[in-house]
């Protein structure tokens, strides 16, 4: 009896509509993002850069909120985000401080680029394919927004 148990856990693993681990993921750099994006706002002295930053954490916002209501509506419970932000100190002291950010909000915003796509190849929830399909769209924009600062 005790096998039948363990082979059922992992068809209801198998089945689930949506990959847990991707969530996870995509809610740590999403954090990430947001968090940098602030800081880079904040360290910005240049107009058109100020608007691009602030596009992208609004985006990440949206993001984040979707990804809630998706969550919320498949019962899925999203573990708090585990990063560390690991900023060079002496980067952001530096006066090329925004080009720093820029390229770690690139780097990362590849980075989510990769898991969304994963979830939309990997997901069966039609949904949640939609979701990443539309961030990602979003994201490569933005991305393509931030090569022209750098």
């Amino acid at each position: 009896a005790f096998n039948n148990v363990n082979s059922h856990e992992k068809e209801v693993i198998l089945e689930s509509n949506i990959n847990f681990k991707s969530v996870a993921y995509l809610n740590d750099t999403n954090k990430k993002i947001i968090e940098i994006a602030s800081i880079a706002f904040n360290n910005s002295k240049e107009l058109n850069e100020s608007k691009v930053i602030l596009k992208i954490k609004k985006d990440h916002q949206k993001i984040e909120n979707d990804l809630r209501r998706i969550t919320n509506e498949n019962l899925i419970i999203i573990p708090e985000p585990i990063y560390d932000l690991n900023l060079n100190q002496n980067f952001l002291k530096g006066i090329n401080s925004s080009n720093y950010l820029i390229s770690l909000l690139e780097k990362e915003i590849k980075n989510q680029i990769l898991i969304l796509d994963t979830i939309e190849k990997n997901s069966k929830d039609k949904e949640f394919k939609n979701f990443a399909d539309k961030s990602k769209d979003v994201l490569i924009n933005n991305n393509e927004l931030l090569e022209e600062l750098l």
